[in-house]
């Protein structure tokens, strides 16, 4: 915040709106004038690891959106392992994920792959707009929900699973926008 010439804050207003900033000072007096700036994070020195790792992964995060907004969301796919060496698999036709301690089950179409991976990495890697954790072992493609029964979940391919109790307000405050009563 406190450079020769130029402040921190007055810096920030030359560069691209798209620039992503993490303010590192000891100065608190500057936050509320560098987060009116849109600033990614306020970091007070000194600075411990953990907090610096939370800012960098915030600023990561925003990146992958940005990322992600700029591909037609019916083009965005991984690349998954199969017997045969890796396999692009678009996300839209992934209908669930399963989780088994670290390894996941993926379905899609009328495919099951297992892969090497947590939910959370799997997490880090889609549109989490359209994919919600539901269960504890267990994301769903929104798109391919056709039902809710009490606590199972009815996919457009004839699967159920179940709707954990702590999951279940988070899917009906997501899916609130698409119905016409609570």
């Amino acid at each position: 915040i406190d450079m020769p010439l130029i402040s921190g804050v007055g810096l920030s207003e030359m560069l691209a709106s798209q620039t992503l900033i993490i303010f590192v000072t000891g100065h608190p007096e500057y936050g509320p004038a560098a987060f009116e700036k849109n600033a990614v994070d306020y970091l007070l020195k000194p600075v411990s690891f953990e907090r610096f790792y939370r800012a960098y992964l915030k600023a990561s995060q925003l990146i992958r959106l940005r990322q992600n907004q700029d591909t037609d969301p019916a083009e965005r796919y991984l690349f998954l392992n199969d017997h045969k060496g890796k396999k692009k698999v678009y996300l839209r036709e992934i209908s669930h994920v399963q989780a088994m301690g670290n390894y996941l089950r993926i379905f899609y179409q009328q495919e099951v792959l297992t892969q090497r991976a947590t939910l959370s990495q799997f997490c880090q890697r889609i549109d989490s707009s359209r994919f919600l954790q539901v269960h504890k072992s267990h994301i769903i493609n929104l798109d391919r929900l056709v039902r809710i029964e009490f606590n199972i979940l009815h996919l457009d391919n004839g699967l159920q699973l179940p709707l954990g109790k702590t999951f279940r307000n988070k899917l009906l405050e997501t899916l609130g926008p698409h119905s016409l009563s609570g």
